[in-house]
C-alpha cells in the first residue's frame, strides 16, 4: 500500500490488497486487515481522508502456510549438541534461560512469566499458566504478566533433563551471587550477556521487553556462528519448533 497517497486507498484497493495477501506464503489477510481498521480510523479522525476504506470490509482467515525459510529453522540433532555446548561452555549468566527453553518448548512469553514454584522436580513438570505481554496502559504500552493466548496455553510440560539441569544451574547461580529467590519469585528474570556477576536483586526485578530478549538472542546467535559458521541464524521461537 506505500504506493498510494492515503487519500486514495479505496475499498477497492483494499480488496485488491488482500486478495494478494491470500496468495502470498505466511500471510494472513485477516491480520492484516485487524491492523489497518484502528490505523485508517486514526487517518480519518485527523482528517487526512474522508472514510475508512476497511468499514464493513471481510477477508478469509485463512490458514497460513509458513515459508521453507521458517520450517528449516529447526535444529538437527547434532546442531542441538553445538548449541548446547556453546552455551554451556561460555560465561553468559543468561545461558539457562535459554537451555531451559530449548528443554522445555515453551514460548519465550511463557518463559519469562515462569516463577520458580511453577517447576515441579518430584512430578517431573513445568506448570505454565501465564505469559508475558504487551498492552496499552494510560496511553502507554507496558510489559504485563497475563493469561496464556487460549485455553490451551493452561498446560503441563514434561521436565526433560536438559530443562531440569538449567533449572537447577539456574538456582545454583543465584546461590553464588548471593541473591535469594523465594518460590514466587520469577526464574528467568532479564540478564544482559556482559553481566558477570548480579550485584543486587532489584537488578533483575524488572521485566525487560520480549523483543529486548530477541535482540540479544540474536547476538548469542552470531557468537556461535563465529566459531561454528555453518551454525543457522535461528529465533527463540526456533527452540520450540526443534522442541
Amino acid at each position: 500500500l506505500g504506493k498510494f497517497k492515503i487519500g486514495k486507498i479505496n475499498k477497492q484497493v483494499m480488496r485488491t490488497y488482500l486478495r494478494e495477501l491470500e496468495k502470498k506464503e505466511g500471510y494472513n489477510p485477516q491480520n492484516a486487515l485487524s491492523v489497518l481498521k484502528p490505523l485508517f480510523a486514526f487517518a480519518v479522525a485527523e482528517e487526512y481522508m474522508l472514510k475508512n476504506p476497511t468499514l464493513k470490509l471481510t477477508c478469509a482467515n485463512i490458514r497460513v502456510h509458513k515459508s521453507k525459510d521458517e520450517n528449516e529453522k529447526v535444529l538437527t540433532k547434532e546442531k542441538q549438541e553445538v548449541f548446547v555446548n556453546f552455551l554451556l561452555e561460555s560465561n553468559y549468566r543468561c545461558k539457562y534461560a535459554y537451555l531451559f527453553l530449548l528443554g522445555s518448548g515453551l514460548r519465550i512469553g511463557e518463559l519469562l512469566a515462569l516463577k520458580v514454584e511453577d517447576v515441579d522436580i518430584d512430578k517431573g513438570i513445568i506448570t505454565v499458566n501465564k505469559t508475558l505481554k504487551r498492552e496499552m496502559h494510560k496511553d502507554k504500552l507496558v510489559d504485563v504478566v497475563g493469561e496464556p493466548k487460549s485455553k490451551s496455553g493452561n498446560r503441563k510440560v514434561p521436565l526433560t533433563e536438559l530443562a531440569l539441569m538449567a533449572y537447577k544451574e539456574q538456582l545454583e547461580m543465584f546461590r553464588v551471587d548471593k541473591i535469594k529467590i523465594s518460590e514466587k519469585d520469577v526464574l528467568f528474570p532479564f540478564i544482559d550477556l556482559r553481566t558477570k556477576k548480579i550485584k543486587s536483586k532489584k537488578a533483575i526485578e524488572n521485566f525487560r521487553s520480549i523483543s529486548t530478549w530477541d535482540i540479544q538472542f540474536k547476538e548469542l546467535v552470531l557468537k556461535c556462528k563465529e566459531l561454528h559458521p555453518d551454525f543457522p541464524i535461528i529465533t527463540p521461537h526456533s527452540l520450540r519448533h526443534t522442541f
